[in-house]
């Protein structure tokens, strides 16, 4: 089944005004609901008044993520990177020195430092395996890291609290949930497919999407060591064209602003009659009110 048409109970909610501005704290569902502000505040939309955001994700940190920035950078598109800092300048995996070079424009992110199994490690080695990654790769690209992606997508609910000790924002699963929707929890962040299972088809459905389901992400993820291995170049180059043809309906984002962008619009502050509205945070922010787009920008207060 094509992955927008994928509708389990819980997908069905997301039509719900709840996750069409997907705050779910109870005070703004008092708000929408109770003082009927459904029919004037729809939801978020990206930067520039935008319903769609594309962003791509890829682990380790081989050598052939060299070909795949060089893509992304052509179509204009960007992406997350999540290595193994322990890896680094051996044998296929990218050398430390250019790091910061390469991946300028995109964001560097952890995935451990020596790719374990983490359900076989004692929970002070996942700590220190999630902290030393992230203290090596800022050492690095002279930057902060607060992402990252599981190894072999192995998790439980113990080791995403010690990773999240370590300043971890948000956790990238091989969960793929077909969808273009956001997470409930960052910390199990399920991508929309594996490159593997991005077609023509799916795209052009993610672009057609009605905007009454509010803002759309799609999440494409996997290893550049696989196109390689799997001569997917080519068809995989073909897609990027064809998104980017779109260009001018979506935001080309890394994961971590798409989590930043995010939490500044779950974020916003409403007063109790829900006429007036302040951003706290650092992003200006767009709305949708009344069918008009609005941008309430970094530290305003404005009247709905």
């Amino acid at each position: 089944m094509p992955c927008c048409q994928i509708e389990s109970k819980k997908e069905k909610n997301r039509s719900n005004p709840q996750y069409l501005f997907p705050f779910g704290e109870l005070a703004f569902v008092f708000s929408f609901s109770i003082l009927g502000l459904m029919n004037d505040l729809q939801h978020f939309l990206w930067p520039d008044g935008k319903q769609f955001a594309v962003t791509f994700s890829y682990d380790d940190g081989q050598i052939q993520d060299e070909k795949l920035v060089g893509l992304l950078n052509q179509y204009g598109l960007k992406g997350t990177f999540h290595l193994n800092s322990g890896y680094l300048g051996t044998e296929n995996f990218i050398k430390k020195e250019n790091l910061a070079s390469l991946y300028s424009g995109h964001e560097v992110a952890c995935h451990s430092c020596h790719h374990p199994w983490m359900e076989k490690l004692p929970m002070e080695k996942v700590f220190s395996e999630f902290l030393e990654d992230r203290r090596e790769l800022e050492d690095l690209t002279d930057s902060i890291v607060r992402g990252m992606s599981y190894p072999y997508g192995a998790y439980d609910s113990k080791s995403i609290e010690i990773i999240k000790k370590t300043g971890i924002l948000y956790g990238r699963t091989v969960k793929s949930h077909e969808g273009f929707h956001l997470p409930d929890d960052w910390m199990e962040w399920h991508p929309t497919c594996h490159d593997k299972r991005l077609t023509e088809n799916w795209i052009d459905r993610f672009f057609t999407l009605s905007r009454k389901l509010g803002p759309q992400l799609l999440y494409v993820w996997g290893h550049s060591f696989e196109f390689e291995q799997e001569s997917q170049w080519g068809r995989f180059e073909k897609l990027l064209g064809s998104i980017a043809k779109q260009a001018e309906s979506y935001w080309a984002a890394t994961n971590l602003e798409i989590y930043r962008y995010t939490e500044a619009a779950r974020n916003l502050e409403f007063s109790v009659n829900g006429k007036r509205l302040y951003n706290p945070s650092a992003h200006k922010v767009w709305l949708r009110v009344s069918e008009k787009i609005i941008c309430i920008r970094s530290g305003e207060e404005m009247s709905l």
